[in-house]
């Protein structure tokens, strides 16, 4: 079992270096966000509530904000840092809570009268056990309203070596060239590639997981989007 250190993300200069230098820089984050607008007009049109889970700076539920200016989204991390800047983008526009989901006690710190139209994480769960992974699937299920949606914008893992080697050359261009007009390419790998965070992660196969909501009940599971190890997948309830 690989040991990770589960409180990475609450050092503040990890926190910053993904949010200054390469959360914006993500691959095709705009086409992220453009199959998650159509995904939600189809299966759950004019959301009312909304959970943003693991929420980072809020980036994708201020987008959906946009599009739905009458929504109310709830924000969820475990990072200070994460939250405040969260707060900063979203202009105050919501309900934010910092907790940890790695245990089921999280559940505690919402509202219990919440269920949600959508549920959206991105690029967040893959730094759980498979088995909490599961578990955590679960609950989100359970707080889902009947009909309403789970999105998860995440990395997932490869099937081989080579693609590994594929998705990260991949990745590592779209940084190097986010960041061109101010760093140098080896300045870029020093800060963003060396960095704690990837000792955090913990990929599983998407069509698993996939499995897994399947188990659980979510209907019309699919993955609606996938270029190497990045993926948007999900079903309803």
């Amino acid at each position: 079992m690989k040991k990770i250190d589960d409180k990475i993300w609450q050092n503040q200069q990890v926190s910053e270096n993904f949010l200054e230098g390469i959360r914006a820089a993500i691959p095709l984050a705009n086409t992220h966000l453009d199959f998650i607008r159509r995904l939600i007009n189809e299966f759950s049109p004019n959301p009312k509530n909304i959970l943003d889970l693991g929420c980072g700076d809020g980036v994708l539920g201020n987008y959906i904000q946009s599009l739905f200016p009458d929504c109310h989204i709830v924000y969820q991390d475990f990072s200070e840092t994460m939250m405040k800047n969260a707060k900063k983008k979203t202009n105050g526009k919501g309900t934010y809570i910092l907790s940890d989901y790695s245990n089921t006690n999280w559940l505690k710190d919402l509202d219990e009268n919440n269920n949600f139209d959508l549920i959206i994480t991105g690029f967040s769960i893959h730094h759980q056990e498979d088995e909490r992974k599961k578990t955590l699937y679960k609950e989100l299920y359970n707080l889902l309203n009947t009909k309403g949606l789970f999105l998860n914008l995440e990395h997932v893992a490869s099937k081989t070596e080579r693609g590994e080697k594929l998705f990260w050359n991949y990745f590592k261009e779209s940084i190097i060239e986010y960041h061109k007009p101010t760093m140098t390419k080896e300045e870029v790998e020093e800060k963003y590639f060396n960095a704690k965070d990837s000792q955090a992660n913990i990929l599983s196969d998407v069509f698993l997981q996939m499995k897994w909501l399947e188990d659980i009940g979510f209907r019309e599971v699919d993955c609606y989007f996938k270029t190497f190890e990045l993926a948007l997948f999900g079903g309803i309830k």
